[in-house]
């Protein structure tokens, strides 16, 4: 097997899951409760809307204005597919300027564009491969903002704190960039503080300076959580969800972990395999091309396995606390993010540090190879299933509002939606009263109340 294979099927993975990507986007609907986001921006404005939020139900301004911006063009019909086109490009960009800005520093020798680009796309494909719960991180409209644009911008301000550049607009992208995370997910950002509080000090130790990009990056950062924690709507949330006891917390936490690997451990074991040897692959790529100098170090390993360990801990533990038990199904993003990057440097790691070898190929390009092909049956499947659903949706939506013109006052009932597939659902309760139905009702403006068939 040769290192060109390798790239050729590798490539080809990624081109198939950018259309998968598009595809799941083109069918993808609001969830019931995205209603009343689409509410309150089209009756409040961007700026009222975001401090009724603040104010009334939760802190995150920065993801909130960001969500009620794009919904300017919530109207449009294709909105959705734009989003997640623009989600995409974004994500792609942020990563490829990072493994870009990486490797100029790092590597003894610029790695050519397009093997940035291609690593890039792989990584995405990692991490969406590796994300057990895809539709409340990847589809839903509420959630993206809140926690995966998190992570893009994390991504994005990390290209700029890391190069050599201190110019006024490099600090204006890191301090846009980590003011986004620090009022986006506030487990995730007070595990971030605490891993660059610790790097800074570190920093220090060994080198008896301060990095001034990195004290403004943590000071943004800070700055923003702290906006986002005094947020009067939040106590207004906790009365909803009242915090868990530390022992109740720990134990959900426990009961999380012990959830992903009972319900996805064979499956994220066979896939986090496969993506290690095609990440090895890479590995043994820029060693054989560009041949930097690397060796196994266990220290490194155990520190990197630590930090992953206990972000993840961090993150699940101060989520489960604060929403009393409530499983934290949209930031365990975070946690598979943490995870990808694991499985990514790590396979790089070990490629780099034992060079070229034949059974590697192999096993590297075999590897590929099935991930190219589980990516189109995915495609096949999920197009059947999510087609289905969209239009069951839409078929729903067209119905209400022929209510609505005819000035119905009765409750409607609909039929249930069918499954959803990697979407996030837009089903609401047989129960009128329910959050979700009134919220779409509110959204649609509805004058009769909406429930699904007992």
């Amino acid at each position: 097997m040769s290192p060109r294979l390798f790239r050729t099927v590798v490539f080809l993975a990624g081109i198939l899951f950018i259309m998968m990507w598009w595809v799941l986007h083109f069918f993808n609907r609001f969830a019931a409760d995205d209603y009343q986001l689409i509410y309150e921006r089209f009756h409040h404005g961007i700026i009222d809307a975001t401090l009724n939020q603040y104010f009334g139900w939760c802190g995150r301004w920065f993801p909130l204005g960001f969500m009620f911006t794009m919904l300017s063009l919530g109207k449009w019909g294709g909105f959705l597919f734009l989003y997640g086109v623009i989600t995409i490009l974004f994500f792609l960009l942020a990563t490829y300027r990072f493994a870009r800005v990486a490797t100029n520093r790092y590597l003894p020798t610029r790695i050519p564009g397009s093997v940035v680009l291609t690593c890039s796309i792989f990584f995405i494909l990692t991490f969406f491969s590796l994300t057990p719960e895809k539709n409340e991180v990847w589809f839903w409209y509420n959630s993206t903002s809140m926690y995966l644009w998190n992570l893009i911008m994390l991504i994005f301000g990390m290209s700029f704190l890391i190069g050599e550049e201190k110019g006024p607009v490099e600090l204006f992208f890191i301090a846009v960039s980590f003011m986004y995370v620090g009022a986006s997910s506030e487990p995730f950002a007070i595990a971030l503080i605490g891993v660059m509080m610790g790097f800074t000090a570190w920093h220090k130790i060994k080198n008896n300076s301060f990095s001034l990009k990195n004290l403004f990056a943590i000071g943004a950062l800070v700055f923003a959580f702290i906006l986002s924690i005094i947020a009067e709507g939040n106590s207004i949330r906790a009365s909803y969800l009242p915090p868990a006891s530390g022992r109740v917390a720990i134990v959900n936490t426990l009961k999380t972990f012990y959830n992903i690997v009972h319900y996805h451990g064979i499956n994220m074991a066979g896939l986090s395999v496969l993506f290690f040897l095609c990440w090895l692959g890479y590995g043994m790529y820029i060693s054989t091309t560009y041949r930097p100098v690397t060796r196994i170090a266990p220290r490194f390993l155990i520190v990197k396995t630590f930090i992953f360990l206990g972000v993840s801990a961090v993150v699940v533990f101060i989520s489960t606390y604060t929403l009393g038990g409530v499983s934290p199904q949209r930031v365990l993003g975070a946690v598979f993010f943490s995870y990808s990057l694991f499985i990514a440097i790590g396979g790089m790691y070990f490629g780099i540090a034992l060079g070229p070898k034949k059974i590697l190929w192999t096993l590297a390009t075999a590897s590929a190879t099935l991930i190219l092909v589980y990516n189109g049956y995915l495609l096949f499947r999920h197009t059947a299933i999510e087609s289905k659903y969209a239009h069951a949706v839409d078929v729903r939506l067209e119905l209400l509002r022929q209510y609505k013109e005819e000035g119905n006052e009765r409750t409607v009932y609909v039929a249930p939606l069918p499954d959803p597939g990697y979407l996030h659902s837009a089903e609401i309760k047989a129960d009128t009263n329910a959050v979700l139905n009134q919220q779409l009702k509110a959204g649609l403006q509805l004058d009769f109340e909406v429930a699904v068939k007992p």
